[in-house]
């Protein structure tokens, strides 16, 4: 494979290769045949995206994919970005913690940019000032356990569910501080406004078992410790995958209800990124309908946003799915104050399965 993964110092050595050869031989093509990528994602989901970029690119623009370890920690994470001297180390951001390119949004380390969509795109799903995109989303579904519950009737049907004196300890959540739970959590309180969202959550952790991750809750349901439980869909399809006995439902599709709430991957150019040219190629190719075709057709199906692709990814119903609209700015600033609270109410309920 031609991605070059590489840790931080040899990247920092590379960039500064990159930009004495181009001061002696007096040419800026050199640096622009490079491009930098600092990554949130899985490797193995990464690598095979940025190896068909450098093939599309006639194998004339170089990535250099660094995958990040230290993500949660939002100020470390953006100084990583800007290094020492406050200049940005890499050119891209890819993430699948919409929060965390909002948050760099925020401290004003991203560039606008120019994004090349078709006039269906989702708004909601791209920057208010153009600086981010979103692209292929894993869905928040309901993995149902058809052993514990074999009558298709009888199956949750919303998120709201999780309330419902009726699941008491036969349902299950992940922590909703971290990862995609938290999102879903930002974007409830979104809706909700922040007093109803504390209201909601501690509901939830008084009715539902909290495990430590989506992958946890989705391994109980198909084990049949619970009835149901909220997960991702990208851990609900290897559930199905394997065979077990469960089912996925895609929650709140009543008009009224709020829709199923997808989230999606986002990626955005550094602001003074060392290779901007190159950066703005990546960029434009992460989010087009072939590489998120490549994103479906992965282990972990993940579900295009434009409507140009042809590949449906194997986890959707036949039914079309009525997505959530969030307004994922917004929740970010709400998830300022929600997360201090959800950490008080939930840290007693967690269950370490």
């Amino acid at each position: 494979m031609n991605t070059k993964i590489l840790s931080r110092p040899v990247i920092a050595v590379a960039i500064n290769t990159a930009f004495l050869i181009a001061g002696v031989a007096g040419c800026a093509s050199k640096i622009e045949s490079d491009v930098i990528l600092e990554s949130t994602v899985d490797q193995e989901i990464a690598a095979p995206i940025l190896s068909a970029f450098h093939r599309a690119e006639q194998k004339q623009v170089q990535p250099t994919a660094n995958f990040s370890a230290n993500a949660s920690d939002r100020v470390s994470f953006a100084k990583q970005l800007t290094g020492e001297a406050g200049i940005a180390t890499a050119d891209v951001i890819w993430t699948d913690d919409v929060l965390l390119v909002i948050d760099l949004q925020r401290r004003g380390l991203l560039a606008p940019h120019a994004w090349s969509l078709e006039p269906t795109f989702p708004r909601e799903l791209r920057a208010a000032d153009e600086s981010w995109c979103g692209f292929a989303s894993v869905a928040r579904v309901l993995l149902v356990n058809t052993e514990r519950l074999p009558d298709a009737k009888e199956y949750p049907q919303s998120v709201e569910d999780l309330v419902d004196p009726r699941w008491k300890n036969r349902c299950a959540m992940a922590m909703p501080t971290s990862g995609t739970t938290a999102i879903h959590a930002a974007a409830i309180g979104q809706a909700l406004g922040l007093d109803k969202a504390n209201e909601w959550f501690t509901k939830v952790a008084a009715n539902a078992t909290i495990l430590r991750s989506n992958s946890a809750v989705a391994i109980a349901v198909a084990n049949g410790q619970f009835d149901w439980g909220l997960t991702d869909s990208s851990d609900a399809v290897l559930e199905q995958d394997a065979n077990n006995p469960v089912a996925v439902v895609f929650p709140d599709q009543a008009t009224s209800e709020f829709g199923t709430l997808r989230i999606p991957n986002a990626v955005a150019v550094l602001k003074d990124a060392p290779h901007p040219i190159a950066a703005g190629k990546l960029a434009d190719y992460l989010v087009l309908a072939k590489t998120e075709e490549r994103l479906a057709m992965s282990d972990a199906a993940q579900i295009p946003i434009s409507l140009l692709t042809t590949f449906k990814p194997r986890i959707l119903p036949e039914m079309p799915v009525r997505w959530a609209t969030v307004d994922f700015e917004k929740a970010e600033q709400i998830w300022q104050s929600l997360r201090p609270n959800l950490l008080t109410i939930f840290a007693p309920n967690t269950e370490e399965k």
